[in-house]
C-alpha cells in the first residue's frame, strides 16, 4: 500500500512563498517516510484541481491521502484522509510518518 501526497499550492508564479513552504515540508515528510520503508507518491501536477487528484488516487486504490496547503504548512500539520471515507485527521508533521505507518499496517491486517 502506498500513500498519495497532494500539495495544494497555487504554484511558484502565483504564490512563491506559500508554494516553497509547502514543497519543503513535502520533501521532508517524503524522506522520513521512505526511511521507514513507506512509499509516498507526491502528486505535484500543476493545472489539475485537488479534487480531481483525490478522485484519481481513490480510483487507483491509494489507501491514504495526505493533503497540505500553505496554511497547513504554516501550522506544521498535514491532513490525512482515508480512501474508505470517514473524517479527515489533522496530524502534526513530525508525526505523519509514524501515523501513516500505523494506519497502513492496520489496513493490511484487515
Amino acid at each position: 500500500g502506498r500513500g498519495a501526497l497532494v500539495p495544494i499550492v497555487k504554484g511558484m508564479d502565483k504564490d512563491p512563498e506559500g508554494t516553497a513552504t509547502v514543497m519543503a515540508l513535502v520533501d521532508k515528510v517524503v524522506d522520513e517516510c521512505e526511511s521507514m520503508g513507506l512509499r509516498v507518491k507526491v502528486d505535484d501536477r500543476e493545472n489539475m484541481r485537488p479534487g480531481a487528484k483525490y478522485f484519481e488516487w481513490e480510483r487507483k486504490g491509494a489507501p491514504l491521502r495526505l493533503e497540505v496547503g500553505p496554511r497547513d504548512a504554516a501550522a506544521n500539520v498535514m491532513v490525512v484522509a482515508s480512501r474508505l471515507g470517514g473524517e479527515k485527521q489533522t496530524v502534526d508533521v513530525a508525526e505523519v510518518p509514524s501515523h501513516l505507518k500505523k494506519r497502513l499496517d492496520e489496513m493490511q491486517a484487515k
